[in-house]
């Protein structure tokens, strides 16, 4: 009998791999069934309209509209009311941390432990729970990290025991290194101009579809035995100075890109209070963001690569 498998938000970019690849890979094997959740009708007809976009989803389209896909919307992290229609019925939930821009970091953890013990008291049996490689370091990047290091403390201890009625769960964590979307942003103007001013770093720059794919190849799995109570770190399979990082992004764009290496103390001050502790934490830890081969071990799929996410992106920098 197929198992059904949760997505919180679904929305987001390791979210909605996640129900791509959920219904590519297990739906089509009747091995799973999909409940995506959305908490607007605009995110979700958003996002339902880009599953058919591409030729190599021509074997979702037929799922889309079948018992093998289950999309609600109307689901606030912050009201646990919305939260049970969520996960009711459902063996295993994905839970990707929310985030609302209007409001900031504030209320992000309390989402998360909505969605947890709104998963628990529906009976979830194992819990994907996408986060962060900033908790491993959060004596250094504390504003950051305290989105994700609650909601991992939160898992272990419900893991420890059984929560009154409700079963005991199993959980995974996957922690996401540094997302290749964060390049647009701190290296697009100088692209655009020619020459990039960065701090000489390394980083495996992840692309966050990998979170998906693991959390779907997980919810899929037998969890219990192969992935019970295990911490991944997700990175990208390369791990890229900052001249190779500009080399391949002029690549992708079609331009002779110049790199010019700065002072990370000197990048640091035009930057938010959030982006400076994590400059700090890689000025003192250099090898601070993981380079591991998680994704490969997990799923038998090497990791997207920088280039090949660039090539699908370049336009970003243009």
């Amino acid at each position: 009998m197929a198992r059904l498998v949760s997505v919180v938000t679904a929305s987001s970019n390791s979210g909605a791999q996640c129900v791509r690849d959920l219904l590519q890979q297990e739906a089509l094997k009747g091995k799973a069934k999909v409940r995506a959740v959305y908490r607007t009708k605009e995110k979700a007809d958003a996002a339902l309209a880009e599953l058919g976009k591409h030729e190599s989803d021509w074997s979702l389209l037929a799922l889309l509209t079948s018992d093998n896909l289950e999309c609600i919307h109307g689901v606030d992290a912050m009201k646990m009311d919305t939260l049970m229609t969520a996960f009711e019925g459902a063996e295993v939930a994905v839970i990707v941390t929310p985030h609302d821009a209007a409001v900031g970091f504030a209320n992000d953890a309390e989402m998360c432990h909505n969605m947890v013990n709104a998963a628990v008291s529906c009976n979830v049996k194992h819990i994907v729970y996408v986060g962060s490689w900033t908790v491993a370091v959060s004596q250094y990047i504390k504003i950051i990290s305290s989105r994700f290091a609650s909601t991992e403390k939160l898992l272990r201890e419900l893991g420890e025991q059984k929560k009154g009625m409700y079963l005991q769960i199993t959980w995974n964590h996957l922690r996401s290194g540094f997302f290749n979307q964060n390049l647009v942003h701190m290296m697009g103007h100088g692209v655009k101009a020619g020459k990039v001013r960065f701090p000489d770093m390394k980083i495996p720059c992840v692309d966050p579809r990998d979170m998906g794919t693991m959390a779907a190849f997980i919810a899929c799995s037998d969890y219990a035995k192969e992935h019970a109570n295990c911490c991944y770190e997700v990175s990208g399979p390369e791990n890229l100075t900052s001249a190779q990082i500009v080399e391949a992004i002029g690549t992708a764009v079609g331009k002779k890109v110049e790199y010019e290496p700065v002072p990370i103390k000197e990048h640091m001050e035009k930057l938010p209070q959030f982006m400076k502790e994590v400059f700090h934490c890689m000025e003192e830890l250099p090898d601070s963001i993981p380079c591991t081969d998680d994704v490969e071990k997990v799923t038998g799929i090497r990791a997207r690569t920088l280039s090949a996410w660039l090539n699908e992106n370049a336009a970003a920098f243009a």
